[in-house]
């Protein structure tokens, strides 16, 4: 029966030494989700078992889950269903006062609701600038928030802006943000189609819209069949069970060319259903057969942290 914010708020008057810490959705950033778990990898060399933080990780990955659920419960009280509703989610980053969306509980609560049939916007953003745009409702594409970063829509041979309408490379300049290092005329790799201001979108008309094309990601040749890095990227996170992955072309010393793909699943999923799920889904889409590792959560962590993108598409062959 005791109001966990009542306890809190008796626990701050304590004038040293204590934090206040409140229930939440979920947690996110490029800290908490991750760190610790590069811990409980390196911890499981020398025979050490973090049982705690694995624990507190479960619950911790359930909450957004808890937060659907509890939307639904209240919904339902009211006779409406989330089938066909309108859900407004505000505070899309991992926290509050900041505009990093990074392993954001709050992107897994929206994907869940559009799941069930709700009605939510989709958003843009990039790691080295943050958020950038969303769709309106007219859903004419983005509408990019030119108040926000500089950007150039250019021609990819000629590095010349291409007329409005037509497609182009999308550079960005943040004109603020967060990050320690500046990101000046930034290539994503993304091919866009920009046009003017102007549409139904209320005040958010002021912006220009933005619709992808397609991405320049780059692609493998092996065995004859191409390997899109998007297509494949888009494969993978867009299956639940994947927290993150590295593929990589694999030469032996008899001339032999595989795929290999390491994975690391998310909290609670069943390893030897995403392997086979992967195999499966692999062989469909790109004709080819890959061998799956599944990894420790964690590891993938500690191989890109000192990349600023991070190395998913790497050739080995010789």
């Amino acid at each position: 029966g005791l109001d966990i914010f009542e306890v809190i708020d008796a626990a701050k008057t304590k004038p040293f030494g204590f934090e206040a810490y409140y229930p939440g959705p979920g947690i996110g950033g490029h800290c908490i989700p991750i760190d610790p778990f590069y811990l409980t990898w390196k911890a499981r060399e020398f025979g050490i078992h973090t049982r705690f933080i694995e624990l507190a990780g479960e619950i911790n990955a359930s909450m957004p889950q808890y937060v659907v659920d509890k939307l639904v419960e209240a919904l339902n009280r009211a006779g409406k269903p989330l089938n066909g509703a309108r859900v407004l989610v505000l505070g899309v980053a991992y926290k509050r006062d900041m505009d990093d969306m990074r392993e954001s509980p709050s992107v897994f609560v929206m994907e869940r609701l559009r799941d069930w049939g709700a009605t939510v916007y989709d958003c843009f953003g990039m790691t080295e600038i943050s958020m950038l745009a969303a769709e309106g409702p007219s859903r004419q594409g983005f509408r990019i928030w030119t108040d926000r970063a500089i950007f150039e829509v250019l021609d990819p041979d000629t590095g010349k802006p291409v007329p409005d309408g037509e497609a182009g490379h999308l550079v960005s300049t943040a004109l603020f943000g967060n990050n320690g290092a500046p990101f000046l005329r930034w290539d994503s790799g993304d091919i866009v189609i920009m046009n003017p201001a102007g549409g139904d979108d209320g005040a958010f008309s002021v912006f220009p819209t933005m619709r992808h094309a397609h991405r320049t990601a780059g692609f493998f040749k092996l065995r004859g069949v191409n390997v899109n890095h998007q297509e494949f990227e888009d494969m993978m996170f867009g299956h639940r069970s994947v927290n993150d992955f590295k593929l990589e072309l694999i030469g032996d010393a008899a001339g032999l060319e595989h795929l290999r793909v390491s994975v690391e699943p998310r909290r609670g999923a069943d390893a030897a259903a995403l392997r086979e799920d992967l195999e499966r889904r692999t062989k469909e889409t790109f004709e080819l057969s890959p061998d799956i590792v599944i990894l420790e959560p964690g590891v993938l962590a500690g191989e890109f942290e000192s990349s600023v993108k991070a190395p998913r598409f790497i050739d080995r062959r010789r």
